[in-house]
């Protein structure tokens, strides 16, 4: 988007704003943890893959949030602005 089409319709960046929420909140926050394969070294590495990509999950919902209030704020500066 460019500052002319925000100016002229702040309302779409509340659009994109409310979609980034929307898709954030649907982001699991975990994985499901696995069932074991009978093996300790390879349930260790499997439950520390698991942990990672969990703490990943975590970290892109709140980036998503992030841009959403960014998004939200922009726009709601723009319709102060009149411009």
């Amino acid at each position: 988007m460019s500052l002319g089409s925000i100016g002229a319709d702040p309302a779409g960046l509340r659009a994109v704003s409310t979609a980034v929420s929307t898709a954030a909140a649907g982001l699991p926050r975990t994985c499901p943890v696995p069932a074991s394969v009978g093996d300790p070294a390879a349930d260790a590495a499997l439950a520390d893959f698991v942990r990672r990509w969990s703490a990943q999950f975590g970290r892109l919902q709140d980036a998503a949030s992030v841009i959403a209030r960014q998004a939200n704020m922009t726009a709601v500066a723009f319709a102060l602005a009149g411009e």
